[in-house]
């Protein structure tokens, strides 16, 4: 009963937000453990194959060019290096990156899947799970607007004391969206810059690269290449989704307001110039014509007095 007492506090769009966003992190976490579950078996046995072979190369070298067996070991360690470069360890964190890039179509390609079972479940999985995520995403960018703008909407009540509508409503929220956006953009960049040796220039790009889900792969963050999900991509991807939204209302706005303007034009009756010339134009013909009637009753009249005089 409790539950039923404040879920009607609750608004439709709360609900609505709260339940996408729960699907979301199922979905994120669910598909981080199956993957785990389905590349994590094969990449082992494939690393230990490559050592294997390894171990035969360098025997064969050892016996064929009569090196010390300290000389081999560095050759060795860094063929196993080069070989296993492209083989990820699926661990839990390896596997939510992955999933995370999926979700979001960032796909930076620095991780993916190899076997054959693990690239068909990526298409079923992509299939649900981008939808759901563009909801998500969605429904976060449509609440933070709508805080925006009764936070617009109360401060310039009670310092400018508006009381009729607020002008230029989503315009504001526009602007202050991209404002916050081009924060997190370049705080993320200088954060990059001493972790992974970009100027402030090649971050900016990087990062709104990323928040756009573009994900071109030429630069990949430090924190993405060791596997781990960065913790500015969530509220970036908020962020940004709350700017594609208030651009979507603005121009939505603007046409609403072109096409009223273009509703106002002279050659139309349907604006309120012409109404009123012709509603001018009704009542002056009215008048005349009430005017032809009574001069024709006072005629009939006179000529029936005549008559009876007569």
């Amino acid at each position: 009963m409790g539950f039923l007492c404040v879920s009607n506090f609750v608004s439709k769009e709360t609900k609505i937000l709260l339940i996408r966003l729960s699907l979301f992190w199922g979905f994120l976490y669910g598909g981080a453990f199956l993957f785990k579950m389905i590349e994590d078996k094969a990449t082992k046995e494939e690393i230990k194959k490559n050592t294997v072979e390894m171990e035969i190369l360098k025997n064969m070298a050892i016996d064929k060019y009569n090196m010390t067996d300290d000389e081999f070991d560095i050759l060795v360690n860094k063929l196993k290096t080069k070989a296993c470069a492209n083989l990820p360890e699926w661990s839990f964190k390896h596997a939510t990156s992955f999933t995370l890039q999926l979700l979001t179509t960032i796909g930076y390609g620095n991780i993916t899947p190899r076997t054959s079972t693990g690239q068909i479940i990526t298409i079923v999985f992509a299939i649900f799970g981008i939808p759901l995520t563009v909801l998500t995403l969605k429904s976060i960018g449509e609440g933070y607007n709508r805080l925006v703008k009764c936070l617009i909407t109360k401060l310039e009540s009670c310092f400018c004391r508006r009381q009729n509508e607020i002008q230029n409503l989503e315009l504001k929220v526009l602007l202050g969206n991209i404002f916050v956006l081009t924060t997190i953009v370049f705080s993320v960049a200088a954060e990059s810059q001493a972790q992974d040796g970009w100027s402030i220039r090649q971050g900016a790009y990087v990062w709104f690269i990323t928040l756009t889900t573009v994900g071109f792969g030429d630069f990949v963050p430090k924190t993405m290449m060791e596997y781990q999900p960065s913790g500015w991509i969530i509220p970036g991807l908020c962020f940004m989704a709350a700017v594609v939204d208030s651009v979507v209302e603005f121009v939505n706005k603007a046409d609403f307001q072109l096409n009223r303007d273009n509703s106002k034009c002279l050659c139309c009756n349907n604006s309120p110039q012409s109404a009123q010339v012709e509603d001018d134009g009704t009542k002056k013909l009215s008048s005349n014509d009430l005017e032809i009637k009574g001069a024709h009753h006072q005629r009939r009249d006179a000529n029936s007095a005549r008559d009876t005089k007569f």
